[in-house]
């Protein structure tokens, strides 16, 4: 899968560029989360109470525990989405390059945001919550 790739030349201080796929990474990190959301806000019509769960399962991996790429799918009562991103220092940061609704997950030790936004409306969405 695409999203099994690295880039490692986007590595701070690597100096060769090549691809290399996650699975053959030296450090690896299983990703499986359960995300939930609590508050939904529509674009400008405000927040409010919600109920929205997505879990995550992939894989990190890169040169060192504390940078990481991350290929990952997103599933959601709604679809399943692949995801690409970064593991850095405990900040999981996923994308999806969906082009009917692209979308940003962040999860911190803080809290969690997810933002899709619906491109032919333009909308977008964005959920606050937790991952774990």
């Amino acid at each position: 899968m695409i999203w099994r790739m690295i880039f490692v030349a986007a590595f701070p201080g690597v100096a060769l560029a090549q691809w290399v796929d996650i699975t053959e990474a030296p450090v690896q990190r299983e990703i499986a989360l359960t995300c939930t959301f609590t508050t939904e806000c529509m674009d400008t019509e405000g927040c409010a109470d919600t109920s929205y769960t997505v879990t995550l399962d992939g894989l990190a991996g890169g040169l060192a525990e504390d940078q990481m790429v991350v290929g990952a799918i997103m599933v959601s009562d709604a679809a399943s989405v692949e995801m690409s991103g970064t593991l850095i220092d405990d900040i999981l940061r996923l994308n999806s390059f969906d082009t009917a609704m692209p979308q940003l997950l962040i999860s911190t030790a803080d809290g969690a945001r997810l933002t899709a936004h619906i491109t032919s409306v333009p909308l977008a969405i964005t959920y606050a919550g937790t991952c774990e």
